[in-house]
């Protein structure tokens, strides 16, 4: 199903809210299957956007362009095959995503594809309109494939399912969804064996226009440092320009989360430049600010300098700050201070403040240890079976060894850390 016109169809004014958008939706509703609007999909390079799709896994991918003309503007109008001659921007382009679906799944999946149809969605048009119109619309554009601005949900679910056949065993629901939207999938790490698609909230915030400030929150294992990286990468495809840190507590940290970050690259097959994406311990942030500042003096760990508040060092266009429960405070004002006229997300336990614009993960998918309850509750803090020194900045190393530490049998457990600044 190619076709061509000369109408513009511009995407920034079409409306997922209209009509017909709404009964397709109630459809999805009732049989509790997936969809996505205006959804970015990325390979390589390049990026397409899918004004609707709809995954059904008994049935396959259902793709949707959508058109706002009126009848009026289709009077003594013709429609012809897309060419190269012709300008893709005047195109309906479902062939074109089409065609890039099915690239991303050979090289992602080494499949030559997957079951998926093409729909266009006329806002405007009835069937009736649709009748009167040049018989090269009938041609190129068959009715089955068309959802028009007066049919009933009853009318738009036999239309889908007469396209695409039942199939007997469903299709693999997380692999291919996984392996067309990077954004929203987890990949398969040592807490989670296989992968995983983002609920909605983390998808609401992946996909969203942060605010300059802002936190991200949510219990232990809801995701949140696999979200912001998802979130800066997302970022940086549609801001190539851009310069974004993340800041982990520790230097272990920052060396699992980039050895995650080279893996959605290579899992994904997009191109970006790794080296906007910076991966900073909160002292690596403060000694490069420092040595520019004081080009000839020594660096003192200990504290940040007065000088070091008042000069911006390298506003970056955005800034997560993972686990800032755990960093010291006066490191947080001076990320504040910094990111005075840009972006910054503060990832944390429980937003507290009323001013940021707050994005919670209610959903956690993992049990806490015994230690984790522990350390939250400062009253059965006393009864852990683990004692460890300096608490705070070394959280994480519990959130990394918490599931290896289930399996070995112990009364006590000791965790002696030499502290250091890089």
């Amino acid at each position: 199903m190619g076709f061509f016109t000369f109408f513009n169809t511009d995407k920034k004014h079409l409306h997922t809210d209209s009509k017909p958008h709404l009964a397709l939706q109630a459809y999805v509703t009732l049989n509790q299957l997936s969809f996505y609007k205006n959804i970015r999909i990325f390979h390589r390079h390049e990026e397409e956007t899918i004004v609707s799709l709809v995954f059904d896994a008994y049935r396959g991918l259902y793709i949707f362009d959508s058109v706002d003309w009126e009848i009026k503007q289709l009077d003594k109008a013709t429609v012809s095959p897309v060419t190269p001659d012709k300008k893709a921007h005047s195109a309906i382009h479902v062939d074109t995503i089409h065609q890039f679906i099915q690239q991303k799944f050979n090289e992602v999946l080494h499949i030559e594809g997957c079951r998926l149809t093409n729909i266009v969605i006329f806002e405007n048009i009835t069937k009736e309109n649709f009748d009167s119109l040049d018989k090269s619309f009938h041609t190129l554009m068959p009715k089955q494939h068309l959802i028009f601005a007066d049919d009933t949900p009853k009318e738009i679910a036999l239309k889908l399912q007469n396209i695409l056949d039942l199939l007997p065993i469903p299709l693999p629901t997380v692999t291919l969804l996984g392996a067309l939207f990077f954004h929203l999938n987890i990949l398969p790490d040592n807490l989670h064996k296989d992968h995983v698609i983002l609920t909605q909230e983390q998808y609401n915030f992946i996909s969203s226009e942060l605010p300059k400030f802002s936190t991200l929150s949510g219990n232990y294992g809801s995701g949140k440092t696999s979200i912001i990286l998802l979130k800066a990468i997302y970022e940086l495809l549609l801001n190539p320009e851009y310069k974004i840190i993340i800041i982990m507590p520790t230097l272990a940290a920052c060396d699992l989360l980039k050895k995650q970050l080279l893996n959605i690259i290579e899992y994904a097959i997009i191109d970006i430049e790794l080296l906007q994406i910076h991966i900073l311990t909160p002292q690596q942030v403060i000694a490069q600010h420092y040595q520019k500042l004081y080009k000839n003096k020594a660096f003192n760990f200990a504290k940040i300098t007065p000088k070091m508040f008042s000069h911006q060092y390298q506003s970056s266009d955005l800034v997560f700050c993972d686990d800032s429960y755990l960093i010291d405070s006066e490191f947080v004002r001076y990320l504040i201070k910094q990111q005075t006229k840009k972006r910054l997300c503060l990832v944390t336990l429980q937003a507290d403040d009323a001013k940021k614009k707050n994005y919670v993960l209610p959903h956690s998918f993992r049990s806490p240890s015994a230690f984790l309850q522990g350390y939250a509750d400062e009253k059965n803090a006393k009864n852990s079976h683990l004692h460890i020194l300096d608490e705070n900045p070394f959280m994480q190393i519990m959130l990394i060894l918490g599931e290896d530490l289930k399996k070995i049998e112990h009364s006590k457990i000791l965790i002696a850390v030499i502290h250091s600044q890089f």
